[in-house]
C-alpha cells in the first residue's frame, strides 16, 4: 500500500490573492459625480450673472415707466430730459466698467449713446448729452418727439445692458 504523506495540508497550494484594485479608471459614480461638479462650477456663475443682468434690466425698466408716468406728459421737458439722461447715465454705469463710461461727457457720451446697440439717434442723444448744460427756455423751445424719445431709451436700455 502506498503511503500517503503524513501531512494532506501540506500538498494544498498557498491562497493567491487577486491583484490590487487600480484607481484608474473611476468607477461610474465618480465619473457622474465629476460631471455634475462640472456642471455646477460653469452653471452656477452663469445662472447668477444672467440673473444679476434680468434684474438690472427690471430695474431700468421699472423706473423708466415711473418717468413715462410722472414727466412724460408735463409741458416741462427739462426734468423729463434729466430723468432720462440719469437712467441711461446709471444703466451704462451698471452694464460697463466704471472707468470706461463714468469719464465720457459732452460728445464723447452722445457718441456713446449713439454707438450702441439700439442706439439713439444723433438728435435724441444730443439733447440728453446737454439737456443738464442748457437754459430751461432753450429746452423747451426744442421741438422734442417725446413718444418717439422713450421709445428710443426704452430700446438703448434693452439692448445695452444684456
Amino acid at each position: 500500500m502506498a503511503t500517503a504523506s503524513a501531512d494532506p495540508l501540506a500538498q494544498l497550494r498557498d491562497i493567491h490573492l487577486p491583484p490590487p484594485v487600480s484607481l484608474w479608471p473611476p468607477a461610474p459614480g465618480w465619473w457622474l459625480l465629476a460631471a455634475l461638479l462640472l456642471i455646477v462650477a460653469i452653471g452656477l456663475p452663469l445662472w447668477l450673472w444672467l440673473r444679476h443682468r434680468r434684474r438690472h434690466w427690471r430695474w431700468a425698466k421699472a423706473e423708466l415707466a415711473t418717468i413715462e408716468k410722472t414727466l412724460a406728459a408735463g409741458a416741462d421737458v427739462r426734468p423729463l430730459l434729466l430723468a432720462l439722461a440719469s437712467l441711461l447715465r446709471r444703466r451704462a454705469l451698471a452694464a460697463e466698467p466704471a472707468s470706461a463710461v463714468a469719464v465720457l461727457q459732452g460728445e464723447a457720451w452722445q457718441g456713446y449713446l449713439c454707438a450702441g446697440r439700439g442706439g439713439l439717434t444723433a438728435e435724441q442723444a444730443g439733447w440728453l448729452a446737454t439737456a443738464l448744460y442748457l437754459p430751461p427756455a432753450a429746452l423747451n423751445q426744442l421741438a422734442i418727439d417725446r413718444p418717439a424719445l422713450l421709445k428710443a431709451v426704452r430700446r438703448w436700455l434693452k439692448e445695452n445692458g444684456r
